[in-house]
C-alpha cells in the first residue's frame, strides 16, 4: 500500500508540474510587448529626412558658426565657389554632396514647440538647391543626456534626432574639403635626397651609378655627394627617411601668403628635396606653431599649413656623419681577384682564384690557408671611420690597399697624415673620412703576422 501510495502522489505532482511548465510556455509566448511593469529597449534605426537624386543637386549653401560658403555640383565636377584656384579632395567634396542629398537620422521627434529645441535659433543652416526641390536642415540644441542634436526640416517642419557624427558635416569649414596629403614619394626608390639648413647645404646623397657599385660597401645603394663623396649606410638612411614618405596637413594656414617672414618661410630653416622612381617634391620648414606643429610649404603649391614635427625633428637631429658607412672600404672578397696592401716598410699581395666553393688565396706567391685568410681580410676591410677629414693639405701616405676586381675595375685606399690620433683616407684620389691610427697599425699587424705564416 505504502509504495502504491507514493507512486499515486509522485504521479499527481508530475502531471501538477508539467501543468506549471505549459502554462508558463503559453504566458511567455504570449506575454505583452510593452506592460507597465516590463522595461523595453528602444532600437534605434535611421531614417531618410528627406531624399533627393544627386544629379539634381546644383549647389549646397553651409552656414555654421566657423564658415559660410557654397558647394557647387556640375557634370564637370565640384568645386567651391570663391576658391576656384583651391585644390580640394574630389572624393570629399563628392561624399559631401551625397550626404547632403540624403541625410539620415536616428529618430523623428514628437515636436509641437520649435523654440524648445533650438531649431527656430539654429547654430548652422544647410540648405541643397537642385533642379526639382530645395531642403534645408537648421541644426539645434545637442541632446541633454544624450547623444546627438536636434534638427528641423524646414520644408516639412519636422524635427528629428541626428547623431553627432553626422552633423559633423554640417560644421564643416572650407579648408576640411582639401586633402590631407599635399605630397608623396616612394621613399623605398629614392634617387636623391638633398638637405639645405638655413640656405646652406647640409647633405646631398644620390643612388649609386652602375660603375660605382663595386667601389663602395657591398651593402649600400647610395653615395652621399656632398659634404664628402662617401658611401652612405642604408640602416640610417632608412631611419631619417622614415616619416617622409607623405607630407601631410595638420591644418591649413593661408593661401597665397604675402609675408612669408611672419611663418619663417622667407629664408626657411630646412629645406627638404626628395626624388624617388615613383614621385618628388620639395618641402620648405620656417618656425614652430604655438600648437606644436611647424609651418611649411611645398613647392609649387602657394599655401601654408602647419605639419606635425617629426620630419622636422629628424632633420634637426641629423648627424651627417651616422649617414656614412661606418667602415672605411666594405668590399665583397669573391668580387675581387688581387689585394695588395703596403705599410710600415712592407707590401704584401694576396690572389684569389677559384669559385666561390673553391675559393684559394696565396700570399706573396706561397699558397695560403683560406680559412685563415678570412680572418686577415676582416681586418683589412673592418676599419670603422672616426669622422670626415677637414683641411687636409698634403700630407704623408702611411698606408695602401688597393682592390683590383675581377671586372677590372680598381679601388685604392690611402691613409695620409692628418692629425694627433687620426689619418686621413682618400678613396681614389678623393679624401673622404678620418680612420684611428691605432686601427691602421693593428691591421697592418695583423697583415704582416698571416704573410709570415700563412698556413
Amino acid at each position: 500500500m505504502w509504495f502504491k501510495d507514493k507512486l499515486t502522489r509522485n504521479i499527481i505532482i508530475s502531471v501538477a508540474v508539467i501543468a506549471l511548465l505549459a502554462g508558463a510556455y503559453i504566458w511567455v509566448i504570449n506575454i505583452p510587448e510593452n506592460t507597465p511593469d516590463t522595461q523595453t529597449v528602444e532600437k534605434t534605426s535611421s531614417i531618410s529626412v528627406y531624399n533627393m537624386n544627386v544629379s539634381d543637386v546644383e549647389k549646397i549653401y553651409v552656414k555654421n558658426p566657423q564658415a559660410e560658403y557654397t558647394i557647387l555640383n556640375s557634370n564637370s565636377g565640384c568645386s567651391i565657389k570663391g576658391y576656384e584656384n583651391i585644390e580640394f579632395s574630389a572624393d570629399t567634396l563628392a561624399n559631401a554632396i551625397v550626404s547632403f542629398a540624403n541625410p539620415l537620422a536616428e529618430r523623428e521627434i514628437d515636436a509641437s514647440e520649435l523654440s524648445e529645441y533650438g531649431v527656430d535659433n539654429p547654430t548652422a543652416v544647410v540648405t541643397v538647391y537642385g533642379s526639382k526641390a530645395e531642403n534645408t536642415i537648421c541644426i539645434g540644441n545637442k541632446m541633454v543626456g544624450g547623444e546627438g542634436y536636434f534638427i528641423l526640416h524646414k520644408e516639412s517642419g519636422k524635427v528629428y534626432l541626428m547623431p553627432s557624427g553626422r552633423i559633423a558635416m554640417y560644421m564643416r569649414t572650407v579648408n576640411d574639403y582639401r586633402p590631407n596629403v599635399v605630397a608623396s614619394a616612394d621613399i623605398t626608390s629614392i634617387t636623391k635626397l638633398n638637405i639645405t639648413k638655413s640656405g646652406t647645404p647640409l647633405v646631398s646623397i644620390r643612388r649609386l651609378n652602375e660603375d660605382e657599385k663595386n667601389k663602395f660597401s657591398m651593402f649600400t645603394s647610395y653615395v652621399m655627394t656632398y659634404p664628402k663623396y662617401a658611401s652612405v649606410q642604408s640602416g640610417a638612411l632608412d631611419e631619417l627617411a622614415v616619416n617622409m614618405n607623405m607630407i601631410t596637413v595638420m591644418q591649413y594656414v593661408e593661401d597665397n601668403p604675402k609675408n612669408l617672414a611672419k611663418y619663417g618661410l622667407s629664408s626657411p630653416k630646412y629645406v627638404l628635396e626628395i626624388e624617388t622612381d615613383g614621385g618628388s617634391y620639395t618641402v620648405s620648414y620656417g618656425n614652430k606653431t604655438e600648437t606644436g606643429g611647424v609651418y611649411a610649404m611645398v613647392n609649387g603649391k602657394n599655401f601654408v599649413f602647419e605639419q606635425s614635427t617629426e620630419v622636422y625633428n629628424a632633420l634637426e637631429t641629423l648627424q651627417v656623419l651616422r649617414l656614412m658607412e661606418r667602415y672605411a672600404h666594405i668590399i665583397d672578397m669573391f668580387e675581387v681577384s688581387e689585394i695588395t696592401v703596403s705599410g710600415g716598410g712592407s707590401t704584401h699581395t694576396f690572389i684569389l682564384t677559384g669559385n666561390d666553393q673553391n675559393k684559394k688565396v696565396t700570399v706573396d706567391g706561397k699558397a695560403a690557408n683560406f680559412e685563415k685568410f678570412k680572418t686577415t681580410y676582416q681586418s683589412i676591410i673592418g676599419i670603422e671611420v672616426s669622422g670626415f677629414a677637414e683641411n687636409i693639405n698634403g700630407g704623408t701616405e702611411i698606408a695602401k690597399i688597393e682592390f683590383k676586381y675581377y671586372d677590372g675595375n680598381i679601388v685604392t685606399a690611402r691613409y695620409i697624415t692628418h692629425n694627433e690620433r687620426n689619418y686621413a683616407l682618400e678613396r681614389n684620389g678623393v679624401i673622404q673620412s678620418m680612420v684611428l691610427k691605432e686601427n691602421i697599425n693593428a691591421m697592418l699587424e695583423t697583415v704582416n703576422d698571416f704573410a709570415a705564416n700563412p698556413n
